[in-house]
This record gives C-alpha cells, sequence and structure tokens, in this order.
C-alpha cells in the first residue's frame, strides 16, 4: 500500500470512535494496550528495538461526531469533505498514517486518545497522555530516555504549501532545533496549540512535525497530499540514520 492509499484508508475510519484506529495498530507484534478509568484514558505502545530510537506519536480520536461513512474527495492534490458540516479528522488520523508507514524503522510507537479539548465526557485534553505519565512511569521512562520526540499533528502553516514544526513552549536545544530544520527545511512556524508532546516530554526534546493538513476542526478541512507524501519521505531519511539524543536544557 503507497502512501496515498494508506492515508486514505486511516481517514475513511470513523470519525465519531477511535475504535477503529487503535484494532489497526493492536495487530502488530509487541503492541500493548492500556486503558483507565475514565473515558479517554487509553493509549497504545510498541516499543522499537533500536538502541538509537525516537519516539514517535499520534492521537487516534477527532472533533467531529459523525457515526456511519463519511465522505471524502479527493480534489486535485487534496482530499477535502463532501460535507458542509463536517471534517476529514485528518486531525490526527494523518499523523496516525505516518506512524503506521514509519512502524517498520524500530522506533517507538505510541497512539493516544482524547487529545482533542472537544470530548464531553473527559476534561482538559491530552487525557491519552496525561494517563500514560500518571500511570505509567515505565513508560514514561522508556519514551523519556530516547532521542527525541516527533508527533505528526501539525497543520500547515496558514493553510498554505508551507512546511514548518513546533516545540511550543518546550525548552529545547538549539542543536534540536538545527537538527530538525538541516534535515527537512522546515521552518519552527510559532507555538500556539497543545498537543500530547506537551505532557510527554520532562526530559527529552520533542517537536510537532507538520503532515499537511489545513483548517482542522472544520467543514473545510482538507490535507494536501503532496505534503504528506514529503514528510514521509524526508522522515525515512532522517529517521534512518544514526541518531543521537536531545535533552531539554532544564
Amino acid at each position: 500500500m503507497n502512501t496515498k492509499e494508506t492515508l486514505l484508508n486511516f481517514l475513511q475510519q470513523p470519525l465519531d470512535t477511535a475504535d477503529g484506529i487503535f484494532k489497526i495498530f493492536s495487530k502488530l507484534p509487541g503492541a500493548q494496550m492500556h486503558i483507565g478509568h475514565k473515558p479517554g484514558e487509553r493509549f497504545l505502545f510498541i516499543k522499537g528495538h533500536r538502541p538509537d530510537a525516537a519516539t514517535l506519536v499520534a492521537h487516534a480520536d477527532t472533533v467531529f461526531e459523525v457515526s456511519g461513512e463519511h465522505e471524502i474527495v479527493e480534489d486535485d492534490d487534496v482530499f477535502r469533505s463532501g460535507s458542509s458540516c463536517y471534517g476529514i479528522g485528518a486531525d490526527d488520523r494523518a499523523g496516525c498514517a505516518m506512524l503506521w508507514l514509519l512502524k517498520d524503522m524500530g522506533h517507538h510507537i505510541l497512539v493516544c486518545d482524547y487529545e482533542e479539548g472537544t470530548h464531553d465526557d473527559a476534561p482538559g485534553c491530552c487525557t491519552g497522555s496525561k494517563y500514560l505519565m500518571r500511570e505509567h512511569p515505565e513508560i514514561a521512562s522508556v519514551i523519556n530516555r530516547s532521542c527525541f520526540i516527533f508527533e505528526f499533528d501539525r497543520r500547515l502553516a496558514y493553510a498554505k504549501r508551507r512546511e514548518h514544526y513546533t516545540t511550543y513552549n518546550l525548552p529545547v536545544s538549539t542543536e534540536f532545533r538545527n537538527f530538525i530544520e538541516s534535515n527537512t527545511g522546515f521552518i519552527d512556524d510559532d507555538n500556539t496549540g497543545y498537543t500530547d508532546i506537551m505532557e510527554l516530554c520532562t526530559e527529552v526534546c520533542g517537536a510537532n512535525i507538520c503532515v499537511g493538513y489545513a483548517y482542522a476542526h472544520s467543514a473545510r478541512e482538507f490535507i494536501s497530499i503532496s505534503a504528506f507524501q514529503n514528510t514521509y519521505e524526508l522522515m525515512i531519511k532522517l529517521l534512518s540514520g544514526v541518531l543521537r539524543r536531545f535533552p531539554l536544557v532544564n
């Protein structure tokens, strides 16, 4: 299955539940599913086998409470919604598709639930990653001993074909920023928003990497197929090399 087919397959999963996403990843060797007592306390972790493993993250939930099939239209270089009421869930099903494409590289794989803060039955956001850090310190330790954390959950900058990354207000090193920028050509766009790396990164640097979607959380949402492909190709090259660990500055 090529990158475009993989992306479409993940976008076609039901928008109102992450069950299908977790079912896909749970079939992989070494997959560990962890479920807490409260809504959204759920994540799946696969420990990598490389001594220089990074941690690759995406979240399985969307903001759209649409049951049944939803219409996805391919329009030149984009996938968009055929509805005027809801989008396509590229935030963050595109990130999940990216993890699937990178799953055989030997890095740690982490899929979290309830990253979005729009769920009525769970307060706040990043419920799954908060649950991991609170209740599973052994996995939190593995993650923070890895070389770095990349989450694939970032939009195109201002809906233009301008890929970027962000580290929010994490105290990452200049060396880490240089590492990303020299290997991708991406720019640090801004630090707005919040995602799982803000919970996960307690000792190691992390960044949210663009996967090519725009206008998330709205019916105008779309994803650039070529931007997704570009990030995939850059990540294959970057993650194939010998990696070093980037600790947080403080």
